[in-house]
């Protein structure tokens, strides 16, 4: 009884929420829902298929209302007809209001296309042959689909006599931006060395990351900058959505972090320290360290307090010998 009361009150607040939120309080929540439903990526190559698009269909050359005035009885022509649209791009995400890939858009690219035929001279249709070339220009796609139908009628003698159509469709789309590259970006490890707080520090930069991993023995700290949800464009294509999360997760103890500094407990080995960085196409270890020493002098206190408690320790056990005698 007491779970299902519990139950049913997360429900009614997750629906308050939902409904009073704030844009910014709106977005916690949808990413809180998308990360309890699995709905988020690490990588592009995690996004579902593209398996039921919804394509355009932009007629070519005319609508029903062309095909019938100029395809008919009377003027004796053969039309082909039909649409061609380029849907979207598959591994894509967005980052605020641009689209992003990585790679050759003309790869990328998701092209589907229907032809038909109107046949007005005793002709029948035997099959479709397609060439479809792709080309980039000014920052779009272009793709021109030349589509031949086949035709042919039977002599008396059965012999096939083949009379073919053509015709080229035309689509062009933007191309998304490319998303950046992630670099070998330099390392600083600098080893406070002595011998009351020794520690390690690790400070790097990797601006087109989305995400840093941190890992020391059996102990390692991840930083979410960016989580990529899953969403779908107009035309049923699946893309990650970047949305701001400014997360740490942290196992073991031997690495924490002060702001943006990383910090390893003790004396760390540099070459034991790994350090990758991710975005939703790639994933890179970074190598290039630079590693410095530290030698502080120690500060008066640290130095003479300990020094007068020994020496504290010693007269009293001294005086304690000297009065037992």
């Amino acid at each position: 009884m007491v779970k299902t009361f519990y139950l049913v009150l997360s429900i009614l607040f997750l629906i308050f929420i939902s409904i009073e939120a704030t844009a910014e309080e709106q977005e916690l929540y949808d990413m809180f829902i998308a990360m309890m439903s699995g709905s988020y990526i690490d990588n592009v190559s995690d996004l579902p298929p593209s398996s039921n698009p919804m394509p355009d269909r932009n007629w070519q050359p005319g609508d029903g209302d062309w095909i019938y005035e100029n395809c008919n009885y009377e003027t004796g022509r053969n039309c082909i007809y039909g649409w061609l649209d380029i849907v979207g791009y598959n591994n894509s995400i967005r980052s605020g209001d641009a689209y992003f890939i990585q790679g050759n858009p003309k790869d990328l690219a998701i092209i589907e296309y229907k032809t038909y035929i109107r046949i007005n001279q005793g002709l029948l249709l035997e099959r479709w042959e397609y060439d479809l070339e792709k080309s980039e220009s000014n920052g779009s796609l272009y793709v021109r689909l030349h589509a031949v139908a086949v035709l042919y009628r039977t002599d008396g003698r059965g012999h096939k006599l083949y009379n073919n159509e053509s015709y080229d469709f035309y689509d062009s789309e933007p191309v998304p931006e490319q998303y950046p590259l992630l670099k070998d970006s330099p390392v600083y490890i600098t080893i406070y060395n002595h011998s009351f707080e020794p520690k390690t520090s690790v400070q790097f930069s990797v601006p087109a990351a989305t995400k840093i991993k941190v890992s020391y023995q059996n102990s390692s700290l991840e930083y979410y900058k960016q989580i990529a949800i899953v969403e779908y464009t107009g035309k049923n294509v699946p893309f990650g959505n970047l949305t701001a999360m400014n997360s740490w997760e942290k196992q073991g103890d031997e690495v924490s972090h002060i702001g943006n500094e990383i910090i390893v407990n003790g004396i760390a080995e540099p070459r034991d320290i790994v350090i990758q960085a991710s975005s939703p196409f790639e994933t890179v270890t970074l190598r290039n360290y630079t590693v410095y020493t530290q030698n502080p002098s120690l500060p008066f206190k640290s130095v003479f307090f300990p020094f007068a408690l020994v020496l504290l320790v010693l007269y009293a056990g001294i005086s304690k010998i000297l009065r037992s005698i």
